[in-house]
């Protein structure tokens, strides 16, 4: 490091711990203990700074980074103090009344302290906004809190709320980050903060608030429905700040890092008030991509944080371990379990028994010297109690953090409860719970065992909604959470799962939740703009059903008739913003009809019309576009769903209507203005979609210079068709055979002397917009097509082309191609341009060999469990291999044994689960030496998972020792089988077929597979576990062999591939005897998927 920046950066750090040690605490009777009892004293947040006034008016409370000089800077009480008053002077000069409402987008800095203390101090109402959210939702949350004043950084970001809404009551625009010229119009004024900030010197401060004011209105998350404004008040949030000072209690120096937003009420509660009320230092993070180099150089004690960010470390953690020798990654592993052992015992819970316990004192501070450290050092190095809250955390990240020094407490909280309910504590640290309720609040189990809180600390109730406040406040004070909830005899809490209301069928059924607490609380953190996201929230969906409906929770039906989960499913769905994904959607959406006509869905009436539109189905899209807006008259997005639609069906008038039923809802939105001028202009359906919902990004769009426009077009091009077009396009293709939009469009037409099957991969509206030209040259250039395509299989991909056929083609959206041969059952594809080039060879389908790599088998268990010491007393007494690690128990009653035999790296471990899918039972059908595979691998409810890591040089010996695992894993009580090589071994098969190691051979039966099926053109047999061993399998097909002669003809070639170290390759022959010539073709599996081995049985074997 010896840059100028570097050096400047240096030198900052060197200042900043000079400074803080020259201000730091000396004074002996200014304890924790005497700052808590002066916080018991005070009635209103602006106390929480002025208290320290009178005896430590020096003591560093915020660091920020001036990017103006590139260095940290340091302020005092004194300092902060007087920079709030000139903001509390400008607000008293403005001449609000009292408990108006003042709004905030601001970053986690000084400005925002400044503001929401200067505020408070004037017995105004701070609205904080999200610095996530749209113009559009800003807008929302001004327009209804009937904002006076609104403070935020650019002057861009004003302009694009400004432009989403009209917003009659704001008086007052202030930017920060830009010296902007002051203007006035219609009654608002917009102006630089420093000309602002002067306005104020002269101005006297009205008087100050009372406790039962409103300290803040704080707006929920408007995912599902609209934002509710949150009412807390001066003696809430004290009130809460005091519960959580009893449960954690900071020293003195804390240092705390700040990069959650301050629009999060527990990082305003903790990270603003509580830690300025009892004087620690807070620094403020320069931005989310800096947060482990701020991390280094502030070395915080005490932060805030999401479970996301701590597995994102953990994640950069295990890839780290990963390239590490098996030495370093067993180091890793033992100071873990040492850890978690010496956690346990120091929060009362359950320690994991085993011998290596007893060495625990005597290698614990080498352990921890070696890698705790260095873990801690990831968070600077010092961190005394790190708080989580917002979504559950992952058992495994957790006990990582917990085992090496990183005291992770887990919280629970809403935002109607200033926000926190409980936590857990130093030395009673449950992190399978939420900790424990605070001091000074009370809580109970409900109907249906939902959480409920009663305490000062919950709110008056939702801004301007009194019917929301009485579904969730009950007459005598208690707070319904919406939360299952166990309540431990300790006092812990454990939550369970939400609460939602249980549909009761026709037939009386009760139709359970299918989505819980933490798969709500799991989706809303991949809430976001990056398509990316929505990716992931749909895998998690599709997971989500696949595991409730495998344990029994509830049935693929019952998952589909949902109407949270259809709702989150159309969400990620409509914004990914592609054809396939609309056409999902649209599939989804019926079956939770009658739940979202019960509930008056507007929501769900709206994303299942947006899903028809991008279908093409616009019949149908209007129609459920109407009848949203008729149940839910007050979802302004219906309108504008329904606007489109009318304009398109001719009706202009009622669409105009539908736009001014929008803006009285949303009064000037950006996207109904635009709405209205382009109705007005008579642009087609599809010209009103081409937008972006953001200001900013549509202007970008609209001018040509979105980088993402190509798909844009793409996605709207489904929605209306070109019948005339269509037809010409047809007539061109001349199709035999024609199938629409089931989801693509698929036919058949003349060629050479027979007839291609074609596929063109969207509907028919999407079609209708290809170039005529584009498909006659289509059609006339097939032939030519063709051969090219075979020219490549024969001189780049190195395959044998005789008795290949064109079989079909398809076509994507971008006008690619792709061509796919069969001959007899091989298939091989073939990529073109849209200019009917060849695609390049790293776009091509993969060809590659397989490359070897670890060794698996499930060791099928009755009942979940293992005695992993009998394991132990088994691999020693048969094979004289020596295992001396512990079993590592897991949260969900699981165990992992990993140890090192001859520099390779074994495992076994427990899943107290079945294999998920069924995926062994229908494998285990496969077995046609065991006609029981499938009944007896139906009762497994456990299974050990045998796997072995072999060096680059000793993949033998690697699977070697992997048969002599499962062969002592065999010995277990209840073991039903042994899932390997796509099917289910009997144990005794495998115990028996294991012999040949005996002998030094391969036991060639337990890692190959001889798989035989039949189907109508005869016997075919196929190899499964040639992969393991970096060789492609086999197969042979439609043979008239016997069985027993197919599966020794399998044998021999699997046995010759691996004993002899041989690979085949594409047009060579084999044979076994003198005169035998059996040809070798390479091309896509049958029975497998990719590519495989082709070889013929011999005429004579």
């Amino acid at each position: 490091m010896n840059t100028p920046t570097a050096r400047i950066l240096f030198i900052s750090m060197f200042r900043n711990r000079r400074l803080r040690k020259e201000t730091a605490v000396t004074d002996p009777t200014d304890s924790m203990q005497m700052r808590r009892a002066e916080l018991q004293l005070l009635r209103t947040l602006p106390e929480l700074l002025t208290h320290h006034l009178e005896h430590r008016p020096q003591i560093p409370v915020y660091m920020q980074y001036d990017n103006r000089v590139k260095q940290w800077q340091t302020l005092t009480v004194q300092d902060t103090y007087e920079r709030v008053m000139r903001w509390a002077h400008a607000f008293a000069a403005l001449g609000l009344k009292r408990g108006e409402r003042v709004a905030m987008l601001l970053p986690n800095g000084i400005d925002a302290i400044c503001f929401d203390m200067a505020a408070l101090m004037c017995a105004l109402v701070p609205v904080p906004l999200h610095a996530i959210d749209t113009a559009g939702s800003s807008a929302f949350i001004l327009r209804d809190s009937g904002a006076r004043f609104l403070v935020t950084t650019k002057f861009n970001r004003w302009r694009d709320i400004g432009a989403a809404m009209d917003l009659p009551d704001l008086q007052t625009v202030v930017i920060t980050d830009e010296g902007i010229e002051t203007t006035v119009a219609d009654g608002r004024t917009v102006t630089s903060v420093d000309h602002w900030l002067a306005t104020g010197q002269d101005a006297e401060l009205p008087p100050g608030p009372e406790p039962t004011d409103l300290a803040a209105l704080v707006y929920t998350s408007g995912t599902t429905g609209k934002p509710k404004g949150v009412m807390l008040t001066h003696r809430a949030i004290l009130s809460n700040i005091n519960g959580v000072l009893s449960s954690i209690c900071p020293r003195v120096n804390e240092v705390w890092l700040s990069f959650l937003p301050l629009s999060h009420t527990l990082e305003r509660l903790a990270s603003y008030y509580l830690a300025l009320g009892v004087g620690n230092l807070v620094a403020f993070n320069r931005n989310i991509g800096l947060l482990q180099e701020d991390m280094r150089v502030i070395r915080p004690t005490i932060m805030l944080s999401v479970p996301r960010v701590y597995e994102k470390i953990y994640a950069k953690i295990q890839d780290r371990l990963s390239a590490q020798s098996p030495f370093v990654q067993k180091i890793f592993r033992w100071a873990v379990d040492v850890g978690w052992r010496r956690f346990c015992r120091k929060n009362g819970l359950p320690c994991p028994a085993g011998f290596s316990a007893i060495f625990d004192p005597l290698v614990a501070g080498f352990l921890d010297k070696k890698v705790g450290t260095g873990i801690r050092n990831i968070f600077g190095g010092r961190p005394y109690v790190y708080i989580s809250g917002g979504a559950a955390f992952n058992p495994q990240v957790a006990k990582v953090f917990l085992a090496l020094g990183v005291e992770i407490l887990q919280g629970y909280g809403m935002t109607e409860a200033s926000p926190v309910v409980c936590v857990n504590k130093l030395g009673s640290n449950h992190p399978q719970t939420v900790g424990v309720p605070l001091d000074n609040l009370e809580t109970k189990l409900g109907p249906n065992d939902e959480l409920m809180v009663r305490g000062p600390n919950v709110m008056v109730g939702y801004w301007m909604r009194p019917e929301d406040t009485r579904a969730v406040l009950t007459e005598d004070g208690w707070l319904k959470t919406g939360d299952q909830a166990d309540i431990y005899k300790s006092g812990h809490i454990r939550i369970k799962g939400r609460i939602k209301e249980i549909i009761v069928t026709s037939t009386g059924e009760k139709v359970p939740p299918v989505l819980m607490a933490e798969d709500v609380a799991a989706l809303e953190e991949l809430c976001g703009d990056v398509s990316g996201y929505f990716y992931k929230m749909l895998d998690y969906l599709d997971q989500r059903v696949r595991d409730g409906v495998r344990q029994g929770e509830f049935t693929e039906e019952q998952a589909r008739g949902d109407l949270d989960l259809a709702l989150w499913y159309a969400y990620a769905c409509n914004n990914i913003d592609d054809y396939d994904y609309y056409y999902k959607a649209a599939q989804w959406m019926p079956a939770s009809e009658p739940a979202a006509e019960a509930a008056g869905s507007g929501i769900w009436y709206y994303r299942y019309a947006c899903a028809l539109m991008y279908c093409g189905r616009l019949e149908e899209a209007r129609h459920y576009a109407e009848t949203g807006v008729s149940l839910d008259p007050e979802y302004p997005w219906g309108w504008l769903e329904t606007a489109k639609l009318r304009a398109h069906f001719g009706d202009a008038s009622g669409a105009l209507e539908a736009v001014d039923r929008g803006l009285a809802l949303v009064p000037g939105d950006y996207e109904f203005t635009t709405l209205r001028r382009e109705i007005q202009e008579g642009r087609t359906l599809e010209e009103m979609e081409f937008h972006w919902i953001d200001p900013e990004c549509d202007a970008v769009l609209q001018a040509g210079g979105d980088e993402n426009e190509a798909e844009k077009r793409l996605s709207i091009a489904g929605i209306c068709c070109d019948p005339e077009n269509l037809a010409a396009i047809k007539a061109a293709l001349s199709p035999m055979e024609w199938e629409a939009d089931a989801p693509y469009c698929t036919f058949r037409l003349p060629y050479q002397n027979g007839s291609l099957l074609g596929r063109f991969f969207m509907n028919e509206a999407a079609l209708s917009k290809f170039p005529l030209s584009w498909v006659r040259e289509l059609v006339r250039r097939l032939p030519e097509l063709d051969r090219r395509g075979r020219t490549f299989l024969t001189a780049q991909a190195g395959l044998g082309t005789e008795g290949l056929s064109l079989e079909w083609f398809a076509v994507h959206p971008d006008r690619t191609m792709r061509l796919c041969y069969i001959r007899g059952q091989d298939q091989q594809m073939v990529l073109f341009d849209r200019d009917f080039s060849l695609c390049s060879e790293d776009r091509q389908p993969d060809l590659t060999r397989p490359e070897g790599g670890a060794f698996l088998a499930f060791v099928l268990l009755e009942a979940p469990a293992w005695d992993p010491d009998q394991f132990r007393r088994d691999l020693r007494d048969l094979y004289g291999i020596p295992c001396l690690t512990e079993a590592e128990e897991s949260e969900d009653g699981g165990s992992t044994l990993t140890f090192e035999v001859s520099g390779m790296l074994a495992a076994v471990c427990l899943y107290p689960f079945p294999v998920p899918h069924g995926e062994a039972e229908e494998n285990a059908a496969h077995n046609y030496l065991w006609p029981e595979a499938a009944e007896s691998a139906a009762r497994h409810r456990g299974q050990l998972l045998v796997t072995v890591l072999p060096r680059e040089e000793s993949v033998r010996e690697a699977a070697i020792l992997q048969v002599k695992l499962v062969c002592a894993a065999c010995r277990q009580r209840g073991t039903l089988g042994v899932y390997a090589n796509g099917t289910v071994y009997q144990p005794e098969f495998y115990l028996n077929a294991s012999q040949p190691m005996e002998d030094g051979e391969l036991p060639l039966l337990d890692l190959v597979w001889m798989g035989l099926y039949r189907r109508e053109e005869g016997l075919c047999g196929y190899t499964d576990g040639l992969a393991a061993f970096g060789k492609e399998e086999i197969e042979v097909l439609d043979t008239q062999a016997a069985p027993g002669d197919l599966h020794s003809f399998l044998l021999d070639l699997a046995s010759y591939v691996l004993e002899e170290d041989v690979t085949f390759h594409d047009g060579e022959t084999i044979g076994f005897t003198e005169g035998q010539y059996l040809s070798i073709s390479r091309s896509a599996g049958v029975w497998h998927d990719g590519m495989t081995l082709k070889i013929p049985y011999p005429e004579e074997p």
